[in-house]
């Protein structure tokens, strides 16, 4: 009789602790969960204007004065109830380049900055343009900062999604894609129906994306063609901590040619000999050699689920 009374409150104890432990690991994960929640709830609005604060159009051509200079204002409507960075990198005909931003004369070819919760914000960039220049293409980064060490695809979805718009420089003047690097795949697979675009993986017989990689390491870039277009081309870039980087055979630029219905393209890629936890990110811009105001596709980039490379 006397072991059943120790017993009952040796149990009581048992189940209060494990109560305790259960609701601390249900508050953490919820905890780390918050801004994948909000990112479902709330919405970030992006889209440029010019100096006059008219639209600026997907895909318009944009406008020179004599100099060669263009001014544009980058406006994203943060509507979240959280701080968030994001950055800013320029293209010229694929290939990152300067610009300055505000009434700074300072050239830079990247531009971090954090938009407040519930956040309006205008950041106006100023660019000098090349004559031999075909396209210019303006990119926004989430979280810029933020290095995702773990398989978590609904973060991973999150980071891949960016802000995009490409313009012509003069009105029915196309880029040359014969000068671009070019180079077969590696493997070319037909699929029944592409579900990724684009992404990375270290398996080739499983096609699974990779958030995660070593350094020095070799990892297959999938692209498909998974539109409602017959033939789709690409031109690929490689971030590193958002400096554009050469990763391909010496290269920064990659152009694809066209991919048919349902194929699929895989390329050998070595990660780069990193000695921090660094961001890696490829983007494709699709249709390169002419963005049209009435094709999507053709206006906007596409990000991969974003690499943690480690040292």
């Amino acid at each position: 009789m006397k072991k059943k009374k120790l017993l009952v409150p040796f149990i009581l104890i048992l189940m209060f602790l494990i109560t305790v432990f259960l609701w601390n690991n249900l508050e953490l994960d919820s905890e780390s969960n918050v801004s994948d929640k909000l990112e479902s709830q709330y919405s970030v609005d992006f889209f440029l204007t010019k100096p006059n604060e008219k639209p600026l159009k997907f895909a318009s051509p944009l406008e020179l004065d004599e100099n060669r200079d263009t001014t544009i204002k980058i406006n994203l409507n943060h509507n979240i109830p959280e701080a968030r960075e994001y950055a800013i990198l320029i293209l010229e005909d694929y290939i990152q380049s300067d610009f300055s931003v505000e009434e700074s004369e300072e050239l830079i070819n990247n531009y971090i900055f954090e938009a407040d919760e519930n956040s309006s914000n205008e950041i106006s960039i100023k660019k000098n343009i090349s004559p031999e220049t075909r396209e210019l293409s303006i990119i926004v980064i989430k979280k810029p900062n933020y290095v995702l060490k773990e398989f978590d695809l609904s973060k991973a979805v999150v980071l891949e999604d960016i802000f995009s718009s490409r313009h012509p420089i003069v009105q029915g003047k196309a880029l040359d894609t014969s000068n671009l690097y070019t180079q077969k795949p590696n493997i070319i697979k037909e699929d029944e129906n592409p579900l990724g675009l684009l992404f990375l993986s270290s398996e080739l017989n499983e096609l699974k994306a990779t958030l995660v990689s070593s350094k020095n390491e070799k990892l297959y870039l999938s692209v498909a063609n998974n539109s409602h277009l017959e033939k789709i081309d690409y031109v690929l870039i490689g971030l590193k901590d958002w400096q554009q980087y050469e990763f391909i055979n010496g290269e920064k630029v990659l152009y694809t040619g066209f991919l048919s219905e349902r194929e699929r393209y895989l390329y050998e890629i070595i990660t780069p000999n990193v000695v921090s936890d660094t961001n890696i990110q490829i983007i494709a811009l699709p249709l390169p050699s002419y963005p049209n105001d009435q094709e999507p596709l053709s206006f906007q980039a596409i990000g991969t689920f974003r690499l943690a490379v480690e040292p």
